[in-house]
């Protein structure tokens, strides 16, 4: 589910339905919603039931934040709305990508047309222009960023300082203070000051999820374990087989045998 943005290239960000997914604050109030035999876009507000804005917009309306979309208009540049306020653009200026500031994040990244990638605030004001060497940046979490420099993958602050230089073949986003990175034969879990709490071998190991109430899954050959917070493995069942998603939250673990999905306690049971 990650969204990462790419100077002067037009990238469809995901449906809006999935924004809600990163919003950590809570469920979001606002979709994007086709009406029955409608060609055309409009907004539901889940907690009235109300249709707003019905059936104005041509394509989708992209959630940046719980009540403010964006939406491509007919030149292809993106516009921002409030659900209140569909009339008048926030924004102007020939914008072609625009994050989300979902996740409690009040900075998030934006491209112009011909320009680098900048970090923008919810005011939609440029913070920072980010060199042209950084070709790829995903959303920021728990106050980092990922972006990529030469190929290589490091970690950037919300003044765009590179904290974490760029230096791994790939690397997932942050969280709870924690995230993956790999490094040719190595997986490394590594935390906000890019130090190295533990390192697995790539040809057994490879991260599944981030992670979630202190724990994150790894498939270890075809089976699936989870470690905590020290990168030591707490829970190893033979249920938990490789090839599927796994989640934990609130000390239990969603998991599928190959046959059906289950719920399983941090014991295993």
């Amino acid at each position: 589910m990650f969204q990462y943005l790419k100077p002067s290239f037009v990238l469809a960000i995901a449906a809006c339905s999935l924004w809600s997914c990163n919003n950590e604050e809570g469920k979001s109030r606002y979709f994007s919603v086709k009406l029955d035999g409608e060609e055309s876009w409009s907004i539901l507000d889940t907690k009235s039931g109300e249709v707003l804005c019905k059936n104005d917009f041509k394509s989708t309306p992209e959630f940046v934040d719980n009540g403010l979309f964006a939406v491509r208009n007919s030149d292809g540049y993106y516009e921002v709305f409030d659900v209140d306020n569909p009339n008048q653009s926030l924004i102007s200026g020939k914008w072609i990508q625009i994050g989300n500031f979902f996740a409690g994040n009040n900075y998030t990244f934006a491209v112009k047309e011909g320009k680098a990638i900048s970090i923008i605030n919810k005011n939609f004001e440029e913070v920072k222009v980010l060199p042209k060497s950084i070709t790829m940046s995903y959303n920021f979490t728990d106050g980092l960023a990922a972006f990529c420099k030469d190929g290589k993958w490091g970690f950037l602050n919300e003044d765009g300082e590179e904290v974490i230089k760029a230096k791994y073949d790939s690397v997932w986003q942050f969280k709870e203070g924690l995230t993956w990175a790999n490094k040719g034969d190595k997986v490394y879990l590594i935390d906000k000051n890019g130090e190295v709490v533990k390192s697995f071998n790539k040809g057994v190991y490879s991260p599944l999820t981030e992670f979630s109430d202190g724990l994150a899954a790894l498939s270890k050959d075809d089976k699936v374990v989870f470690v905590d917070k020290k990168g030591e493995i707490v829970l190893s069942n033979s249920k938990l087989k490789y090839g599927y998603y796994y989640s934990h939250h609130y000390g239990v673990i969603t998991y599928y045998d190959g046959d059906n999905w289950g719920l399983m306690d941090t014991e295993g049971n």
